[in-house]
């Protein structure tokens, strides 16, 4: 694996280890269970993330990355709407993954066991 993509893989076990340790996994009903490492094609690169994978009543599955929606999650609900301007502005001054560890540091602690382990090793070799 080359070292650039070693650090982001570090980087996202940090940050699932974080939410699941700050207790944002349990308030979006996330089970560990549900999440799985894929390939997604970011930065001119293939780069392993962390997904959540869902299905649906019918057995139809979707998936998709779980730091990202956490970004989306923090920019849409620190931002309003203008109306003289008509556009949505967010307060957010999250947009790094250092900023988001920085964050997810400073917030309290909920659980303290580290059952998550299990589900953020790397099975595959990129």
């Amino acid at each position: 694996m080359k070292k650039s993509i070693r650090k982001l893989v570090k980087d996202e076990k940090r940050i699932v280890k974080l939410m699941y340790i700050k207790g944002i996994l349990k308030a979006f009903k996330i089970k560990p269970e549900q999440l799985s490492w894929e390939l997604c094609y970011c930065r001119k690169q293939d780069v392993p993330e962390i997904m959540i994978y869902f299905t649906d009543y019918w057995g139809e599955g979707d998936s998709y990355s779980i730091i990202d929606s956490y970004f989306e999650q923090l920019y849409l609900t620190t931002g309003f709407y203008n109306e003289e301007t008509t556009e949505f502005v967010s307060e957010n001054k999250i947009n790094s993954r250092e900023k988001l560890i920085k964050h997810l540091i400073s917030l309290p602690t909920v659980l303290k066991n580290s059952k998550i382990n299990k589900y953020l090793k790397v099975k595959e070799e990129w």
